[in-house]
């Protein structure tokens, strides 16, 4: 496998041609969409594409391309191998994103994101969720406002409204809360239905879905933010949303224009125990 010194510079074509010029099969072509480097030897080649921010998702593609066996869907193999950093890789190169350039997001990677947030997990297959899309300038300028005037958010092209399916008394609503706080069982049958769903939108796990969708856009070079300080029956009144529906999270989606900051984490030792605290 060879480059010319030509193509070893950042590569202004297609990678799917690029990795077609390399000799791999179509197979293995379908991984290309989720990595921006080509690893030659101790070369990276720039994978640019539409949308695509070279350098962003700094994951090898011939992790996937050179090693993929033939015959096999690379994405199947990439997740069956031992070395499972590309989640980790994508983590490690997040960060919040709050300038935006001027640019729309594709429809198709809007609909892959869409995607991820469908297919999470949640408690008992519930799905108790909705997500809303909000691309409207006057609509986001008015959210800007009901985000007490966090005004950044008007430059952004895309918002996703993650919001909560409150579930009814009838379905046993109430139940997990019951069982995990016994000692407040009177208090939760007790307390009114809008109330209680208000507390414990955190159950419906909206922050699962909208956490997938934040790394699908990743994979795109798309950035995002996570915004909780909002008033939520405004702005649940303001999407003309039923009773019973509310707005939990607001992901905020862009290219960024800002380059990524480097955000220290806590080291293992300072956030885990094991078996017993202490």
């Amino acid at each position: 496998m060879s480059l010319s010194e030509e193509s070893k510079r950042k590569c202004q074509r297609c990678p799917t041609q690029c990795a077609a010029d390399l000799g791999y099969a179509p197979h293995a072509l379908r991984a290309v969409r989720y990595f921006s480097w080509l690893e030659v030897g101790s070369a990276k080649v720039a994978l640019s594409r539409p949308g695509r921010a070279p350098g962003w998702c700094p994951i090898p593609l011939t992790r996937v391309l050179r090693d993929t066996p033939k015959g096999h869907n690379a994405h199947r193999w990439a997740a069956e191998r031992k070395d499972k950093a590309m989640i980790t890789e994508l983590l490690r190169n997040r960060f919040s994103v709050r300038k935006f350039q001027d640019k729309p997001i594709p429809d198709d990677v809007v609909q892959g994101m869409l995607e991820a947030g469908r297919l999470s997990p949640s408690g008992g297959n519930e799905q108790p969720w909705a997500f809303g899309v909000i691309t409207d300038c006057n609509l986001i300028a008015q959210i800007v406002e009901m985000a007490y005037r966090q005004e950044w958010i008007a430059k952004a092209p895309l918002l996703i409204v993650l919001c909560t399916v409150g579930v009814g008394d009838e379905r046993g609503g109430r139940d997990i809360q019951k069982h995990r706080f016994p000692e407040y069982r009177e208090v939760i049958e007790n307390m009114d239905q809008d109330l209680y769903w208000a507390l414990n939108q955190e159950e419906h796990q909206t922050k699962i879905a909208g956490t997938h969708m934040a790394l699908v856009a990743l994979e795109h070079g798309v950035g995002s933010c996570w915004v909780s300080r909002f008033d939520v029956k405004r702005l649940a009144k303001l999407l003309n949303m039923p009773r019973g529906y509310m707005p939990s999270e607001i992901l905020v989606l862009g290219y960024p224009e800002e380059e990524r900051k480097i955000t220290k984490k806590k080291e293992l030792d300072e956030v885990v125990f094991y078996n017993t605290f202490g």
